[in-house]
């Protein structure tokens, strides 16, 4: 199954009652702190999240049936268009706790996916509650693609993709099997710039089993749920109708880079150091350098900051080993001259080595800003503590910004490194 198209074509198998489906107006998303933000190419994340996942009737679940949502995206990342399904289901929500209310089951505030950059381009969402047999042998199956999705930590996605392949082939059997049935559900394409209802932003988008006219009132979101009412005090919650709502979140910060591929390259580079095995550990920083210049979830930003903070956290832990260590040489090794000196000298040997590879004046202004920066960033961590993303994020803005480009800063990196080594 090759596209968007394909896969929604499993669903719709004959005419269908028009369901309500309909952003929530921002002023009617009782939120605190919420504003409403359009996404601008390679400037912030977003991430979609299914706010609630409302049954009207528990009993049903007693009586053979199942509830499940699923989300399909496809949007841009890692340079192309992506299909990326989702399934939240009955079984499939182990880590959320089911508030049970008389004859009404709802659950909560599961991520589908993100954070992820937003590159550009248009971004189109399905979001379907169906209902199906529990005891089916597509029920089952559905459980096997939440599972597998479940195996995937989806705050990176390059590892999920070979996975979301095989997803969207079963979704688009399966879905179209007797038995299993679309309650609700649309598919929406948001588009890249300004204005318009369907631009690209942050929101509340809500999935309702009922004909339009038969909502009296509008729609809210308050207190985690769905609402409706002509005021916002005179709200109440919707329980007539299963319903769902998902929330498309603009983010400017990620807060998950250790849990990202790229990071365990820096926990290698970290144990080779402390087990004397410099050059190794240089070789291992490489990596990492390239990895971060070159990921797909980072915006650019993101990518030059994290390339300046692991590189003044290199020297950090240097320094650190030599303090613990009384500067012990290796059995049978010549530290090199760039390892001996002070970190001044470190940085400013980085500076010479990158201004005599003809590298650009942003490349040697970003290397001077942690230079500047690195007292303040050596002492956010405690000796010998892990690397977290808390650590992170602050010795980012220590540093600064800049507008280097990140995978010529990296570059930058490779030759002021390679040269140092070179030097032993």
């Amino acid at each position: 199954m090759g596209s968007f198209t394909d896969l929604m074509k499993a669903v719709w198998q004959g005419p269908a009652v028009q369901k309500t489906y309909c952003r929530i107006p921002d002023d009617h998303v009782l939120v605190p702190g919420y504003t409403s933000r359009a996404f601008e190419q390679d400037q912030a994340y977003f991430s979609i999240s299914l706010s609630e996942m409302f049954l009207a009737d528990a009993r049903r679940l007693w009586q053979g049936l199942a509830p499940l949502t699923v989300a399909v995206a496809e949007f841009q990342y890692a340079g192309q268009k992506q299909i990326v399904p989702f399934v939240v289901g009955k079984d499939l929500l182990a880590s959320i706790e089911p508030y049970l209310n008389g004859d009404n089951v709802e659950f909560r505030n599961t991520k589908i996916l993100g954070p992820c950059p937003y590159t550009g381009g248009d971004v189109s969402l399905f979001v379907g509650l169906f209902q199906t047999a529990a005891s089916s042998p597509a029920t089952e199956f559905f459980s096997v693609l939440g599972e597998i999705a479940g195996a995937f930590d989806l705050t990176g996605l390059a590892g999920y993709l070979p996975a979301a392949k095989a997803l969207s082939t079963g979704l688009g059997r399966l879905l179209g099997l007797s038995g299993t049935h679309l309650k609700v559900g649309t598919r929406d394409e948001f588009t890249a710039g300004e204005g318009g209802l369907s631009q690209f932003r942050d929101g509340f988008l809500a999935y309702v089993n009922c004909a339009k006219d038969e909502l009296a009132a509008p729609l809210w979101f308050k207190d985690g749920s769905l609402h409706s009412g002509s005021t916002a005090d005179s709200t109440r919650s919707v329980t007539e109708y299963d319903h769902c709502v998902v929330r498309l979140e603009w983010r400017a910060e990620r807060n998950d880079y250790t849990s990202l591929p790229f990071h365990r390259s820096w926990n290698t580079t970290r144990t080779l150091i402390w087990a004397n095995e410099t050059d190794k550990a240089r070789s291992s920083f490489l990596d990492l350098v390239q990895q971060v210049a070159g990921s797909p979830d980072l915006t650019q930003r993101h990518r030059l900051g994290l390339l300046a903070a692991y590189r003044a956290n290199f020297q950090a832990e240097l320094e650190t080993y030599r303090a613990t260590t009384g500067d012990v040489l290796p059995t049978g090794a010549n530290r090199s001259a760039g390892e001996t000196r002070s970190p001044k000298a470190a940085f400013t040997s980085d500076v010479l080595a990158v201004r005599d590879a003809g590298f650009g004046k942003d490349v040697e202004t970003t290397i001077l800003a942690v230079a500047k920066a690195f007292p303040a960033v050596s002492g956010m961590r405690s000796k010998g503590a892990d690397l977290d993303d808390a650590t992170l994020t602050a010795q980012m803005q220590a540093i600064g910004s800049s507008t280097a480009d990140p995978r010529e800063f990296a570059h930058a990196l490779m030759a002021a490194t390679f040269k140092a080594g070179a030097r032993g």
